[in-house]
């Protein structure tokens, strides 16, 4: 028998969305969030961001946002991250520790910060707070589903196997 520790994979299968609760916030529950395998670090849409003294200042989310209570967080800066979106566009974001709730797992995940005021969903979760916790199905919804366009629901609904 070899040494070699076992790959068990996580039993919690979990859909490409789901609905994120910030630990410790009582008005911060059920926030949807898309599972994004290709993207290593989680996003978060944060507002009004300043950094002084490696402390960031924010406000979860935007004025926008039915999410957005204007609380200001404060978190110290765990590091920085260069980010490329899907159009080619880089950009430094500054990332923090946010204790959340997935499916009944509390995680201590690390977020970068950014507007993300023009997106479906106002949190992304990245393979990196996935890895070890869930198994994402691609092929699930996932509990929060919010369709940007009305189509993309029926994506769910096509094969595209022989």
């Amino acid at each position: 028998m070899s040494n070699m520790t076992s790959n068990k994979l996580p039993d919690t299968v979990i859909g490409v969305s789901s609905l994120v609760d910030f630990v410790g916030y009582k008005n911060l529950k059920a926030i949807p969030a898309r599972i994004d395998t290709g993207a290593r670090t989680s996003s978060l849409w944060a507002s009004d961001i300043s950094v002084e003294n490696e402390v960031a200042t924010f406000k979860l989310f935007g004025v926008g946002s039915k999410y957005y209570t204007g609380k200001v967080v404060k978190r110290p800066v765990v590091g920085t991250r260069e980010v490329t979106s899907s159009t080619g566009h880089e950009q430094t974001r500054y990332v923090v520790h946010m204790s959340i709730r997935l499916h009944g797992k509390r995680l201590n995940a690390k977020f970068t910060l950014s507007d993300r005021s023009t997106q479906t969903y106002p949190i992304l979760i990245g393979r990196n707070t996935l890895r070890g916790n869930f198994l994402v199905d691609s092929a699930d919804p996932g509990e929060a589903m919010v369709y940007k366009y009305p189509e993309e629901k029926k994506e769910f609904t096509e094969s595209e196997a022989l």
